[in-house]
């Protein structure tokens, strides 16, 4: 079964690699492709239980990939960590495929294999999210229903709901108060401490503050990446002259502050002396 798994992990992650490499819309150069991986992968499984304990063969990967509309069945048990570094792996493609797909929302195939993969590692809430993208724009795969079923009924065996808020107040250091101009603004963002979009954002006028804020699952940028998605958020308050939303050169940030979802009472303030 170990080797099985190992399989399954090499062909999942091939899978994700390629498809961030190519894009979706290859699907008929996907599919045909499909069969040979999956039957290299079989024959090494078993190579793999034939051989002695003692022998350490050398698994190299094969260079293909493979259609995302490939059913993710069976599921990891509920809340199961991915094993080893290929857990790491996985994370990080989910991460780079979720930005992609913040950028191209409409490719229904991308958001199966992503549902797929948040599935297999135990991300049941996002899972959940890109299943509905997947099923909301219609995608030929009959594979679909039955692995969301599958998530979701592995999430309700085990997982702990998480709570999808944090709040508290945002204020600026007295010394810049006197220095704000009137376009200056404020944002507020929740991230995942590994990176990625940001969970959520809220904007203020830098002339509201202090204020307090409040960001929830239901400010999510991206489908999937909620406050509730991960067990730390973090918290950062940014002063813009521009008010763009992306960082520019004399912005200031307060220092990155890690909370838990449902964390209240978090204090963030702008040009704060720093310990």
């Amino acid at each position: 079964m170990t080797t099985f798994l190992l399989a399954f992990v090499v062909f999942l992650a091939l899978s994700l690699a390629g498809f961030l490499a190519g894009g979706g819309a290859r699907r008929g150069r996907l599919l045909w492709l499909a069969v040979p991986l999956g039957a290299s992968l079989a024959g090494a499984a078993i190579y793999a239980n034939q051989v002695s304990p003692k022998a350490e063969p050398t698994v190299e990967p094969p260079p293909a990939i493979e259609s995302s509309t490939t059913p993710m069945t069976p599921l990891p048990a509920a809340g199961a960590p991915a094993p080893g570094h290929d857990a790491g792996d996985m994370n990080a493609m989910a991460a780079k495929l979720a930005a992609r797909l913040a950028r191209n929302p409409n490719d229904g195939p991308g958001w199966a294999l992503l549902a797929r993969a948040y599935a297999w590692l135990g991300r049941y809430a996002e899972a959940d999210a890109a299943f509905a993208q997947a099923a909301r724009l219609k995608i030929d795969d009959p594979n679909l229903k039955a692995d969301w079923d599958a998530s979701r009924a592995k999430a309700k065996a085990g997982a702990v709901p998480a709570a999808g808020f944090v709040a508290g107040t945002v204020s600026i250091a007295e010394p810049l108060v006197h220095t704000l101009g009137a376009g200056d603004t404020v944002f507020v963002f929740a991230r995942a401490p590994d990176g990625g979009p940001p969970l959520a954002v809220k904007r203020f006028k830098a002339s509201e503050l202090p204020a307090q804020f409040r960001l929830e699952d239901r400010d999510a940028m991206v489908p999937g990446r909620t406050v509730s998605s991960v067990p730390q958020v973090q918290l950062v308050a940014r002063l813009s002259a521009s008010g763009n939303a992306i960082r520019q050169p004399g912005d200031i940030e307060t220092p990155a502050l890690n909370v838990k979802p449902g964390a209240t009472g978090v204090m963030l303030e702008i040009g704060a002396p720093r310990n």
